[in-house]
């Protein structure tokens, strides 16, 4: 869901990058092209060693950014999936797992707010169980009550009737 959103955003990025390389590498070639028209024969040869060093540079550096966008990428990517299987647990009612906490960006944000939410999920569980040991030892108390109450009230209808047989 989300974290598959995020990550074909992040893929679309990284094609939006290479596309805009792809621009800049054919507007600079423009510029070139139309430098060259404009030095003489005998600047001809130095423009030549210019130009093949120019498209050597431009492919090393967009190689280069290339490689860092994937790099970043598949960091990024990392950690979602994490906080993904971390999600999956939960969804399992595993409260015993933890997100790990690495980076300081919006990933490690969520991480740690996953880990907050478990421990107050704990928490609260926690306080259920408590709760129900003592609605369970009040219920015993009611039924206790209840019950001597019951036998006191035969006793006395008993003591009644026989009052009643005396009497009659």
């Amino acid at each position: 869901g989300m974290y598959t959103d995020f990550i074909y955003r992040i893929k679309e990025n990284i094609s939006s990058c290479q596309e805009n390389i792809i621009y800049v590498i054919r507007d600079y070639s423009a510029f070139l092209d139309s430098f060259s028209s404009t030095i003489s024969n005998y600047e001809q040869k130095h423009y030549d060693t210019i130009i093949k060093n120019s498209y050597i540079l431009l492919f090393i550096v967009s190689l280069f950014i290339f490689l860092c966008a994937q790099i970043t990428t598949r960091a990024i990517t990392r950690r979602i999936k994490n906080l993904q299987k971390v999600s999956n647990s939960l969804l399992h009612k595993d409260l015993t797992v933890q997100a790990q906490l690495k980076g300081k960006d919006e990933v490690e944000d969520l991480a740690r707010d996953i880990n907050t939410s478990i421990k107050e999920l704990e928490s609260v569980i926690q306080e259920a169980k408590y709760a129900s040991q003592e609605a369970s030892i009040s219920g015993e108390t009611i039924k206790n009550s209840a019950t001597q109450t019951a036998e006191a009230t035969n006793e006395i209808k008993s003591n009644i009737e026989s009052l009643r047989k005396e009497f009659n």
